[in-house]
């Protein structure tokens, strides 16, 4: 009887050094995405954003989706916008892709739960991650920050949402936060200060304020980071090109008519010396 105990004992052991070893192995070629998702090496997943409970049509807003190009490879024509129109969106820099969206006639409707987001990642190595978003402006119609709303994501892997509603990661890099922070305030709980729960201590992820020059396009005020690199830098030099041509053209304008003066002055002259030679 003691001999059919220990060998069952052995039996059990065996099995528990069995499904460690695998459990071992399993997770040394998975990556755990935001502490909620495994994912195999090589393997494709989807994450999604979504908003809800706004208070009130977004009309425009410009946010960034960061990850880590270790662990990650995103597939740029995976990236899509069910709610969106006009989106403008670059998903080929450096570990993030951002977009931009303004509508001044159909604004976006996220009153019920709704995509903002989607775009596919693949695998690159075993480790532990996450994919972040940051937020510089998101406003209504009236060019007022909204201060109502719900943003959640989603993880679908192998056709099954292994992750579902659940609060995202907000960037919190200096790197990033201070050259991108707006008028927009990313909570962590991924809600405005007119619907959360947090009311006495609702914490943000806040970088310094970036400079904004508000810009007149068919009245609708836009506004333009004129720190930023690229299109930023762009906007800068024009605005300097514009300064000089009218400060140019102003200069002109004074010559111009104190050239005209001075011929008119010259023909009185010259009016008054007729007058003085006549008898």
């Amino acid at each position: 009887m003691l001999k059919k105990i220990k060998t069952a004992i052995a039996y059990c052991s065996a099995m528990l050094m069995i499904v460690a070893a695998t459990m071992s192995a399993n997770a040394a070629n998975e990556v755990t995405i935001n502490d909620s998702a495994n994912v195999a090496v090589g393997d494709t997943f989807t994450y999604s954003m979504f908003i809800s409970d706004a208070q009130s049509g977004i009309m425009g807003m410009q946010a960034y989706v960061f990850y880590d190009t270790d662990y990650l490879e995103i597939d740029t024509s995976s990236i899509s916008f069910e709610t969106l129109n006009g989106v403008i969106y670059n998903g080929n820099l450096d570990g993030y892709m951002t977009f931009n969206f303004s509508d001044i006639n159909n604004y976006a409707d996220f009153s019920s739960r709704s995509q903002l987001v989607s775009m596919n990642f693949k695998v690159k190595k075993a480790g532990n991650t996450n994919v972040r978003y940051f937020i510089k402006e998101m406003y209504d119609s009236n060019m007022v920050t909204l201060s109502a709303y719900t943003i959640t994501y989603d993880i679908v892997y192998n056709e099954k949402t292994i992750v579902s509603d659940q609060i995202p990661v907000v960037e919190d890099s200096e790197k990033y936060i201070n050259h991108y922070q707006g008028n927009f305030i990313n909570y962590l709980d991924g809600k405005g200060d007119d619907n959360t729960n947090e009311k006495n201590d609702h914490k943000a992820v806040i970088g310094e304020k970036t400079t904004m020059v508000p810009q007149n396009n068919q009245n609708d005020n836009q506004y333009t980071d004129v720190t930023q690199n690229g299109s930023g830098s762009s906007v800068t030099t024009i605005v300097i090109v514009c300064g000089c041509v009218l400060l140019a053209a102003a200069i002109a304008g004074v010559m111009y008519f104190r050239n005209k003066e001075n011929k008119k002055n010259e023909v009185n002259t010259d009016s008054d010396n007729i007058d003085n030679d006549m008898p």
